[in-house]
């Protein structure tokens, strides 16, 4: 990185001009949101965690490390399918 700062998605203003927005985080769910972001941006990319040992789950994971490479309109289905992945999976192990 060169050092330049870029404002978070919550620290711009909905109208995309750049302006900060007023309250910062408090948009989209406020801090706890970019508590959230934080926390996934220390963790690093799934991929690193190392296989689960559930294929359904290490697929999905495989699934959202790959998206990231992908344009943002695929990015939506990529993200959408490893839910609908993961979700059946709960389901399944909620129903043994």
């Amino acid at each position: 990185m060169t050092g330049e700062s870029v404002p978070s998605v919550e620290s711009v203003a909905p109208d995309g001009s750049g302006a900060p927005a007023a309250g910062g985080s408090e948009l989209a769910g406020g801090s706890e949101l970019a508590a959230e972001a934080e926390l996934a941006a220390e963790a690093g990319p799934a991929a690193e965690a190392g296989p689960t040992g559930h294929p359904h789950v290490d697929a999905a994971l495989t699934t959202l490390s790959e998206a990231a490479e992908l344009p943002p309109a695929e990015q939506v289905g990529a993200y959408e399918e490893a839910h609908r992945a993961l979700s059946q999976t709960l389901a399944a192990i909620d129903q043994s």
